[in-house]
């Protein structure tokens, strides 16, 4: 979204950003370019690519899931099931860790516990 996250709503999603690509790609009169895709951002470059084949003349996957065949948008986004469930045991900061001396904490550095 960047400088458009003022414009997000519920019914903004994976084709809006196809679309937004989609656009670029045809009000500049691009032609034989390079499309790289980020992260989650792989998904859109896959399905633009898939729509507009002739015009890419690379895809450029960048710490992203590659998908075989691309046929219509991969749904939206679900960090469960693409990451899998979050984790369980809350988070414990340093700040909520009781006070201890330094010898605890040279004996704790040792053990790997704490």
């Amino acid at each position: 979204m960047g400088e458009r996250v003022h414009l997000a709503t519920k019914d903004v999603g994976m084709e809006t950003a196809i679309q937004d690509t989609l656009n670029v790609i045809k009000y500049n009169e691009l032609d034989d370019f390079v499309l790289a895709g980020h992260s989650f951002a792989g998904k859109v470059a896959a399905a633009v690519a898939d729509r507009v084949h002739e015009k890419v003349e690379k895809v450029i996957y960048v710490d992203a899931f590659r998908p075989e065949r691309v046929r219509t948008p991969q749904a939206a986004f679900n960090p469960a099931g693409e990451f899998g469930p979050p984790p369980q045991a809350p988070l414990r900061f340093r700040s909520q860790r009781r006070s201890s001396t330094a010898s605890e904490r040279m004996s704790e550095a040792r053990t790997g516990s704490g």
